[in-house]
């Protein structure tokens, strides 16, 4: 079966006709199908092919580009789909498509491009969709699909974007996704997947998200994203947000993301305390969109200890220091930072520690009102300073319209 007869009656049983705007006097690649603009400028025009009119010194037309986007299309992907073996981009997206996807589709080795997003497909992904081996966008996300990755998707070592979010994947995260150097986007949340992000995992990352459910069903939203060197980065949900200093004396391509495969006791999902971030200085954390107000926080910390207790890396560590905002007796408001019990520093220690920093005076630094040194855990009491969010100091004061 030609191509042509193929999308016929594909389009047929979806119920569907060429527009006359790509199909000129029955000819499919005519009209804006075949001239030299993208599809991408066409994007009322739905359903909409595009082709390649080169073969065989401009005599002969290929279809490379299908879209069928959001036009309520119901029932399963049909099998001519596979005569169009030219296919390098098929957009099926935000359609009611259900049953299995065909195993056929691995076909179609020519796609760069695969959009089946938003169906109703049920089962796995077929092992054969791994010769699919030129595809550099794969979006599967919010489709129905369950059971574990194919062992055969390490194949696609050219895919740099992977949203597969919102489905019924089991089983452990897979470890090709080490190997993949060119994912760019890569989103796993609210799936059933077990595990860590493999080590090696691309460099080239710009979005990531592999959010964890809680046994009490809660989502957790993974916090992996490479942030290289000095950043302020915001999730794209925007609910949260982390700022560090980089890794400024270490070399460009380290790891600032620590793993520990010991279990945690005292917590209900250990899983979520598997990795931490290595900062040398400053690390913090911002909840955004909060109203101003009073807030009750429970805050969950549990240490990753180093085997090594005589590196750099963990000589004089602080791990998740926490300040508290506090008033003195004459009502001025204070800054009480309690420091981690694994420094490991002694009582004399501490206090030369103190005597050290009461002594540094400049205009840019906090002062340091006193400390405690009766309780098991140091307290520095530092002056209080309203100095507003990061956000602001990067971007200005918001001025509201009026």
């Amino acid at each position: 079966m030609n191509a042509a007869v193929a999308l016929n009656t594909i389009m047929r049983r979806w119920g569907k006709e060429a527009s006359s705007e790509w199909n000129v006097s029955g000819d499919l690649c005519s009209g804006f199908a075949a001239d030299k603009n993208d599809w991408d400028y066409y994007p009322n025009i739905n359903p909409f092919i595009k082709c390649d009119c080169t073969f065989s010194n401009n005599t002969l037309c290929r279809i490379t580009k299908l879209r069928v986007n959001k036009l309520d299309v119901v029932g399963q992907i049909p099998s001519e789909l596979q005569n169009l073996t030219r296919l390098e981009n098929l957009a099926l997206g935000f359609n009611p498509l259900s049953g299995p996807l065909p195993k056929e589709l691995g076909n179609l080795t020519n796609l760069i491009s695969l959009g089946i997003s938003l169906n109703n497909f049920t089962g796995g992904l077929p092992e054969e969709l791994g010769n699919l081996t030129k595809l550099k966008q794969l979006y599967i996300d919010s489709s129905g699909f369950s059971g574990p990755f194919p062992s055969t998707f390490s194949k696609l070592q050219n895919l740099q974007i992977l949203l597969a979010s919102d489905n019924g994947f089991t089983g452990k995260i897979p470890d090709y996704l080490g190997s993949m150097t060119n994912l760019e986007e890569m989103f796993l949340g609210n799936n059933n997947l077990a595990g860590r992000l493999p080590d090696g995992i691309s460099s080239s990352l710009k979005a990531i998200n592999t959010s964890t459910r809680g046994s009490d069903n809660t989502i957790y939203e993974a916090d992996p994203a490479n942030l290289g060197a000095a950043t302020y980065y915001v999730t794209g949900q925007t609910r949260w947000g982390v700022s560090s200093v980089g890794h400024y004396f270490r070399a460009t391509d380290a790891k600032n993301i620590i793993y520990s495969s010991q279990n945690f006791n005292n917590v209900v999902d250990s899983k979520l305390f598997e990795t931490g971030r290595v900062s040398p200085s400053s690390l913090r954390y911002y909840g955004l969109g909060l109203e101003n107000g009073n807030y009750t926080v429970l805050l969950r910390f549990a240490e990753i200890a180093f085997p090594d207790s005589q590196t750099w890396l963990s000589l004089g560590r602080r791990v998740f220091d926490i300040y508290i905002q506090g008033k003195l007796h004459d009502k001025r408001v204070i800054a009480v930072k309690q420091l981690s019990q694994s420094s490991h520093q002694g009582a004399s220690e501490f206090v030369t520690e103190v005597a050290t920093i009461s002594a540094v005076q400049h205009r840019n630094l906090v002062r340091l009102h006193g400390c405690c040194i009766d309780s098991k855990t140091p307290l520095l009491v530092y002056e209080y300073l309203e100095n507003g969010s990061l956000d602001q100091a990067i971007f200005g004061e918001f001025t509201s319209a009026k």
